[in-house]
């Protein structure tokens, strides 16, 4: 248990049970990646579990219970909101199980999926407060938050500090190595185990479903650099 971040109780030790045997498993059915901790408590800490899709909706509700941090507590709630967003086809209120049935049959993917179309950022007119403005008491009672959870003035961790001209420019030229893998990514080249290379740039999910891989890991892999079940992933990119 890491008692750096977490609180040691019940929920805790639940958590790990679930992570620990996650460890010990090969599991052919479908499966989530797992941060073991997640990247909002500390982004050095990459250790992933496969789990199912019910254990993975319980590990988060138990977080909830577990960390220490009350300010990290509002992304780990954020977390949990995308497990219990509302869907038409079961109502408002998702259970562990409810969410492994929908993610097995593929019922929060593609158009079945409320941000479908819609990519990351929804901007200009079809962003929903397009051309509106927040009042003077919207605004005070938003900085009255933001001073509660500690992100304002000397309790801001870069407070009275200034980004140099050498990490600038670092951060410009990987905002624009993210920009120009958008524009020219169309799919993967995965390498098995045994050295066999593919490109994929349709289906799949078809192709994970024949050679045992979860395709929610693949984008993942492929934009850390890391392995998903012994294949390597790379993006890939028409000449």
């Amino acid at each position: 248990m890491n008692e750096e971040f977490f609180k040691n109780n019940k929920y805790s030790r639940t958590y790990y049970k679930i992570i620990d045997r996650a460890k010990n498993r090969v599991l052919l059915c479908y499966t989530e990646d797992h941060h073991i901790i997640p990247k909002c408590l500390d982004k050095t800490k990459k250790e992933t579990v496969a789990l199912t899709a019910k254990e993975h909706y319980l590990c988060h509700l138990l977080l909830i219970k577990m960390v220490k941090d009350k300010v990290k507590m509002r992304s780990i709630s954020f977390a949990l909101a995308r497990f219990r967003q509302s869907n038409s086809k079961i109502g408002k209120r998702i259970t562990g199980a409810a969410y492994e049935v929908l993610k097995r049959n593929g019922i929060y993917s593609g158009e079945n999926n409320a941000f479908y179309g819609k990519g990351y950022l929804v901007t200009g007119d079809k962003n929903h407060f397009y051309g509106k403005t927040h009042t003077n008491e919207s605004k005070e009672k938003m900085r009255k938050s933001q001073k509660k959870i500690g992100h304002t003035g000397e309790k801001n961790r870069f407070y009275g500090k200034k980004h140099t001209d050498e990490t600038k420019r670092i951060i410009s030229e990987k905002a624009k190595k993210r920009l120009d893998g958008k524009k020219l990514k169309v799919g993967y080249r995965l390498i098995s185990p045994d050295n066999n290379e593919y490109i994929i740039t349709e289906r799949l999910r078809g192709f994970c479903l024949d050679h045992n891989l979860n395709p929610a890991s693949i984008s993942t892999s492929a934009r850390k650099g890391q392995k998903t079940a012994g294949w390597k992933v790379y993006y890939y990119h028409e000449n």
